[in-house]
This record gives structure tokens, sequence and C-alpha cells, in this order.
């Protein structure tokens, strides 16, 4: 005689269930296929994860999840200035509305609202105040945990903190390439170059090729532009990126290579005459050949346009050479980014969490 053993569940868990769940295999594989899309090897299929997602909502409107995952695919497209920040953050926070109209308890969908207000609106305690709320929500979620140390305490230069978060969200999802190359990341953002590039090294032998690109800045960092030009090099075989071409014109700049960083310069203004061409990657090139008035001027542009690139302003070693000119201090307040305001997000976030 085989027994059969029976959960039950209250009704709030029930409701719950229903909301993080659908009854529609179509829309579940739909679902699973579209991320499966996103954690592939380089290069990463964009357009195709957002086709899939996109068809899982139209399979069942319901189901909360496609709705998070494609505001986590609009809020990360930015890195690759493929479409501008403040199309991609608008259609962000509408896929994360949704989701959070469909369930207001879901962790990821608040995590998400935080590193948006943060990557595209420069807003540090709000941005702190909903990542906190997501792990409230869900101590264990790992993508929560991640969130909220690489988009709002490594861009302050809050590291003990920083490094907690992405420590515990590695021991919750080992196996996220993302989550896992964020540690090497801050490493490089905390100035700790070595350990940077023996970071990275490791895991673009274990096949996480996303890392390239933080083994290429780490090498800049270090000042070996040929180890840096190698990393990009193959990142560009793998998946072209705009802003990739941006750091090659960079480091040519940087080497005495004018005329080259010129020749990228020039391509990418010819490009952005068809198709999107972030301000940043401009920016990118006249930081390298020393050209501040150049450098500025796109770093406003791409302030204005929200570019979540600029959130690592106060901390990244790529804008060390207009550090010194006032207007970078303009910049950062711009960006709340000045000592005066981390102090004061530090005051507010321990009220609020006292």
């Amino acid at each position: 005689m085989v027994s059969t053993l029976q959960v039950k569940l209250t009704g709030a868990q029930d409701r719950r269930l229903k909301k993080t769940h659908t009854a529609s295999p179509q829309a579940f594989d739909l679902y699973l296929r579209g991320r499966h899309a996103l954690t592939t090897p380089a290069p990463v299929d964009i357009e195709l994860a957002e086709r899939l997602f996109q068809q899982s909502i139209s399979a069942d409107p319901a189901y909360a999840l496609p709705y998070v995952a494609l505001a986590d695919l609009y809020m990360n497209a930015n890195i690759f200035s493929i479409r501008p920040a403040r199309e991609l953050a608008s259609k962000a926070k509408q896929a994360v509305n949704t989701a959070l109209a469909l369930d207001d308890e879901l962790a990821e969908a608040h995590a998400i609202l935080g590193s948006l207000a943060a990557r595209h609106e420069y807003d540090w305690p709000t941005a702190e105040r909903h990542l906190r709320h997501a792990l409230e929500l869900n101590p264990n979620s790992a993508f929560a945990h991640n969130q909220l140390a690489q988009n709002v305490l490594a861009p302050q230069g809050r590291w003990q903190e920083a490094l907690a978060e992405s420590h515990r969200a590695i021991e919750l999802d080992p196996f996220s390439q993302e989550i896992v190359g964020g540690e090497p990341w801050l490493a490089y953002l905390e100035r700790r170059n070595e350990a940077a590039v023996e970071g990275s090294r490791k895991l673009v032998a274990a096949g996480n090729l996303a890392t390239l690109v933080g083994l290429g800045a780490a090498q800049m960092a270090k000042g070996d532009f040929q180890a840096a030009l190698d990393a990009f090099q193959q990142t560009q075989r793998l998946g072209p990126s705009s802003l990739t071409l941006a750091m090659i014109g960079n480091i040519d700049g940087r080497s005495g290579h004018a005329a080259e960083a010129r020749q990228i310069l020039r391509e990418l203004q010819a490009e952005s005459k068809r198709r999107f061409i972030s301000p940043v990657c401009f920016a990118v090139i006249y930081i390298g050949l020393g050209e501040h008035e150049g450098a500025f001027q796109y770093l406003e542009m791409a302030r204005e346009q929200q570019e979540s690139f600029l959130i690592f302003a106060r901390v990244d070693s790529l804008f060390d050479p207009i550090r010194s000119d006032p207007r970078f201090h303009t910049l950062l307040a711009e960006l709340r980014l000045t000592d005066e305001e981390i102090q004061k997000n530090q005051s507010v976030a321990s009220g609020v969490h006292r």
C-alpha cells in the first residue's frame, strides 16, 4: 500500500506559489530558454533572450518571472552600449513594476529597482533602501547580495561592506559566472590589481570568458598595455562591442599610438550616424589621448543620458588621468559621489537600518 504525503499550504503560501509559477508549460519553457541565452558563453545573445522573455509573457501575462528577467536584461544591456540608457532604464522599470504588481514580495524585482536607482538615477539612498528590502524579503537571494555589492557599495568605495556582500552572493550561488566574476572586479576597483589579474585569469581559464573585460581593465591599471590589449582584442573576437573598441582606443592613446586611437574615434563617429553609440565610448578614447575637453564634453552627455558606466567614476582607475581636473569634481557632485554625499548616504542607510 502506497501512502501519499500531502502538503497543506496556507492561503498566503498558495497565492504566492501561483504568482511565481505558471500553469503554461510554453511560458515556462520560453522563460528558461531566455535565461539560457543570457548565461551561455560569450557572445551573449541579448536580442534572442529579449524575444524569448516577451514570448513567455505573451503565453502567460500573469507569470511574474519573465518580467523580472526582462527588466534585468534591459538593465544590463546598457553595459554593451547598444541602446540609449534612458530607453533601457524606462523599459526595465516598466517591466519590473509589472512584476511587482503581480507579486510585491518578489525580492529580485525590488533588487532591480535598487540597481536602477543607482545606475541610472545616481540616487544612492533609494537604491540601498530597495536592495536592503529585497534582502529582508529573501536573505538568500544571491542576486540581491551581488547587486548591492556591485551597484551601490563599490561605487561609493565602501569596500568592506561590498566584499562581505560579494562573498555571501558567491556562497549562495557559486556557479553563476556573473556573481563569481564580481570578486576580481571589486579587486580592480579597489586598486588591488594583482589580485584582480590573478582572479580574472583563473576564471577565464575555467571558461568564464565574460571576465576578459575585467582582466583587460586590471592589466591596463597595472600599466601592462600589451596584455590589456590582448584581453580586449580577444573580447572583440568573441563579441564585438563599441565599448571594448573604445577601451582599445584608450590603450592606443596612452601607449603613444595616437594615430590608431584617432582612427578608432573616426570609425565610431561614422558608425554613430547609423546606430546608437554611447557617449561613454568617445569619452574613454579622449581620456586615453589626454584631451580633457573632448572627454568632459562626452562625459557630461553620458550623465545627461543616465549612462550606468559613470557609477564607477569615483573609484575606477580609468578616470585617473582626468581626476585632478576641477570639472571632474563637478561630475562627481552631479553623480552624488563626493565625500560629503557619501557620508550623507551612509547616515541615511544606518538610520533606516538601526
